[in-house]
């Protein structure tokens, strides 16, 4: 009834907020991601406006890094049929997990997953790989990229890293406080007359920190439950959709 009565005022979708669309929205499960929650932390009203029918506009996705990243996932496949590690990650003592539960972890529909009780909201994030050491789980994340790392380049991925660890913990599995973010870029090699690319590898350690990406999480609900909110002093897209 309330929403019939609602609908009557002709309320465009995206200029005003509107309980209407929000309340069949949520008729389905609303679920989130590192990506999604990126998205929060960078601006919330973006973010609330992607739930509810006014998403960021986006270029054409490069394939070559998706395509890279593909390469990568059976380059360490294959390492983990054979009981071994690559060459890259060998200093770290660790091991290839080899759980059946890989293949669902590392699907971008399906990812490690977890619903919470209390909202109903789904969490959920495709790892690349996973390592196993002294009976603890070990994310191991790939990044490819132009050029070699700045000081500051891994910390765009902490987020990521933090849900992935929180998502495991809340799958009851036992996972240790760090992680791994493996970058590649090329580099353009030569030896005689034959030149070829080659990719420089940089395996950066970093702490994760589950309670972070909760309190992320839920700050990212309770925004999507509220009216839409000012956009984050110098995001671009607000204010050029302004």
């Amino acid at each position: 009834m309330y929403c019939e009565e609602f609908s009557k005022h002709n309320f465009p979708i995206r200029n005003a907020y509107n309980p209407c669309f929000l309340y069949k929205r949520m008729e389905k499960q609303l679920k989130l991601s590192p990506s999604s929650l990126n998205v929060f932390l960078d601006c919330p009203r973006c973010f609330w406006n992607q739930f509810n029918g006014k998403k960021r506009p986006s270029g054409i996705f490069p394939s070559l890094p998706n395509g890279i990243d593909n390469i990568l996932k059976h380059y360490f496949e294959h390492f983990r049929k054979k009981g071994i590690v690559p060459p890259e990650i060998e200093e770290l003592g660790a091991k290839m997990y080899v759980g059946p539960e890989m293949k669902d972890w590392q699907s971008n529909f399906r990812g490690i997953q977890w619903t919470d009780s209390k909202t109903g909201v789904m969490l959920r994030g495709a790892v690349d790989e996973m390592l196993i050491k002294e009976g603890k789980l070990i994310v191991l994340d790939f990044k490819t990229r132009g050029f070699p790392l700045k000081d500051d380049t891994h910390e765009h991925y902490r987020n990521q890293l933090d849900t992935y660890n929180f998502l495991l913990k809340k799958n009851n599995r036992k996972v240790e406080n760090y992680g791994y973010l493996l970058f590649y870029h090329p580099k353009q090699a030569c030896k005689g007359k034959k030149c070829y690319i080659e990719f420089n590898t940089d395996l950066v350690k970093m702490k994760a920190n589950p309670s972070q990406a909760e309190k992320v999480f839920r700050d990212a609900v309770a925004c999507l439950r509220g009216k839409e909110p000012k956009a984050k002093d110098g995001c671009e897209w607000c204010t050029y959709s302004q």
